[in-house]
């Protein structure tokens, strides 16, 4: 009996992004008693999609009329999806391998409910060594028995756990911590296994601003959320030490720092090629600590302040 694994791939005007990824899933190498699926879900671009992407069999393309974020993207193509096995990648990331999926597949036949991988970055320079880093300490997290540290750039699922948790959580509109809520819900379901040859490429072209930015957002917006349900989490992660909500005399300090979170991000960024990398390492992560330190002191959009943290 033949299975549809199906792959959701959320985009925002990035039709250049999932008409790459769809390609490459096209070649991916499944078992003969496999079948690929592809959901392309558009949230809420204006623009239309190219005639490459449209003509691909294997894609199903969801357009949605309004952004709803990337919770409910994604659980509406996981809502249109035939498949009895969910994979999600983003619309930037790339499988390193041609039997990427086939790997995540055999994970799941094997008794897991979901599985997780590492991102990687692109080329050789500093920013896919450090993702490189980052995610081997998220392996070794999962190894310590913190299996909800995988991103949803890299995550397959079965259709029934994931329907059995009620999907993403749609009160994750924003960036940041929307995968690891939905993993420790799944993790309480059954296993949640790191499947380390199953990787994925991060194709962008990373900026230390914007970085610093994301990294602000989360703070200010669903960090609130997630501290809330599960405080140990946010605690082992290391964000809780780094929360004006939780360390109300972190937030003048904060408040002094945050104006010269961006333009110190737009100097470093132009050295980070240049530096030691242990040195880059640590200037960066020094950023991105202040970013989400002073993010954490802006209020959440979702009760009506919708103020740039930076």
């Amino acid at each position: 009996m033949t299975e549809v694994v199906s792959v959701i791939v959320p985009m925002y005007r990035d039709w250049a992004g999932a008409s790459r990824v769809a390609a490459a899933l096209c070649e991916q190498q499944l078992p003969s008693d496999a079948q690929l699926e592809i959901v392309v879900v558009d949230d809420g671009s204006k623009d239309s999609p190219p005639q490459a992407l449209c003509a691909m069999e294997q894609v199903q393309l969801i357009r949605l009329p309004e952004n709803v974020g990337r919770s409910g993207a994604r659980n509406t193509g996981a809502a249109a999806a035939k498949g009895r096995y969910l994979l999600f990648i983003d619309s930037d990331c790339l499988p390193l391998r041609g039997d990427f999926l086939s790997l995540h597949l055999q994970a799941l036949r094997d008794g897991a409910i979901a599985s997780t991988g590492h991102v990687t970055g692109i080329g050789h320079g500093f920013w896919n060594r450090y993702q490189q880093l980052a995610s081997r300490r998220r392996q070794t997290q999962h190894r310590h028995a913190n299996p909800w540290v995988g991103s949803s750039q890299n995550m397959a699922v079965l259709r029934t756990a994931f329907e059995h948790v009620g999907g993403f959580d749609l009160q994750y509109r924003h960036y940041g911590f929307e995968d690891r809520d939905l993993l420790i819900r799944l993790s309480e379901l059954g296993t949640v296994t790191w499947v380390e040859a199953a990787s994925v490429s991060h194709q962008d072209d990373l900026q230390l601003p914007m970085v610093a930015l994301k990294m602000a957002r989360a703070a200010q917006a669903s960090a609130t959320l997630f501290a809330l349900r599960h405080p140990d989490a946010y605690r082992i992660l290391g964000y809780a030490s780094l929360d004006t909500r939780l360390h109300p005399w972190l937030r003048l300090p904060a408040r002094l720092i945050g104006p010269l979170v961006a333009p110190s991000a737009r100097i470093l960024n132009h050295w980070l090629e240049r530096l030691p990398f242990w040195l880059s390492s640590k200037l960066v992560k020094t950023i991105t600590a202040c970013a989400y330190l002073y993010g954490s002191t802006v209020k959440d959009p979702h009760h009506g302040d919708r103020q740039s943290p930076l």
